[in-house]
């Protein structure tokens, strides 16, 4: 990557407008606060770090000669694996590695570089008030789009994308904004609906389940909710089907599992399956 600068009559160090929104959007999850994040990101300046100089370089002046290994400063994305830290001004970045340097890069060369080498996505302002943005969100953010009516199986990966997808359904100002999962065999599914509010809603549909089925399905979703009521003695028919919900504010990595377990739990699937992600 050639680490362009950030070029404007703005201070190249600063953006308060972007270190501002992460902190709205903490306090007040949703689509318009998000989507104020993600104009400033665009916006610019970005700063990354860089945790460590080269060392040694004068011992042998043949390594100016050549390309020089830098450091950057990362933090623990979702999954665990290391995640570039951008950082929206100085104070931010000291907050985090202060004996680090600091770079004022061009929005679209940094986040274009991201995507292209399919890093897990960047974390903002890791100390205090932060978040992660994911490939997909910085896909979104590019204009470059994103995907649906993809197949997968179910894995770690498999999370990612029900993850990645929950988070542009919450995010969108459609009315009306659905995302489908299903398995194309059996046409097990259940439903992603985008709230007013900026949460998401999941429904199982109970006239799909069977009386086992019906019961898991009861016991998780009272789970989600707080509360466990009396079932059905094993062997009994399951009450009149209704349709399981459960709300999700603020957090789709959660709403990520729910789904995962509805299929691999509620539905009984074993763990390498295919399933199907459309958005409508």
């Amino acid at each position: 990557m050639s680490l362009k600068p950030f070029a404007s009559d703005r201070d190249p160090m600063q953006n308060q407008p972007l270190r501002k929104a992460i902190a709205r959007l903490d306090e007040t999850p949703g689509a318009e606060n998000r989507a104020a994040v993600h104009r400033h990101l665009a916006a610019g300046p970005l700063l990354v770090a860089i945790r460590d100089l080269p060392r040694d370089v004068g011992r042998d002046p043949a390594a100016l000669d050549g390309e020089l290994p830098i450091r950057f400063v990362t933090s623990p994305g979702p999954q665990g694996t290391a995640t570039l830290c951008v950082f929206s001004d100085l104070e931010s970045v000291a907050a985090r590695a202060p004996a680090a340097v600091a770079l004022a890069i061009d929005p679209a060369t940094l986040l274009n570089w991201i995507a292209d080498e399919r890093l897990e996505g960047i974390v903002l302002n890791p100390q205090g008030p932060s978040l992660h943005v994911s490939r997909e969100q910085l896909l979104r953010v590019l204009g470059r789009g994103g995907s649906s009516g993809r197949s997968l199986s179910i894995s770690d990966e498999s999370e990612n994308e029900i993850r990645e997808a929950l988070a542009r359904l919450a995010e969108s100002d459609r009315g009306g904004a659905a995302l489908e999962i299903s398995e194309p065999r059996t046409g097990k599914s259940m439903r992603f609906s985008a709230e007013a509010d900026g949460s998401v809603r999941m429904d199982v549909a109970g006239a799909s389940l069977s009386g086992d089925e019906w019961q898991r399905a009861k016991l998780m979703f009272d789970e989600l909710a707080g509360h466990a009521e009396e079932l059905p003695a094993v062997g009994e028919a399951a009450p009149e089907p209704i349709d399981f919900v459960a709300i999700f504010a603020g957090d789709v990595g959660r709403a990520a599992k729910a789904a995962v377990k509805v299929f691999t739990w509620v539905f009984g699937f074993p763990a390498k399956f295919e399933l199907r992600i459309e958005e409508r």
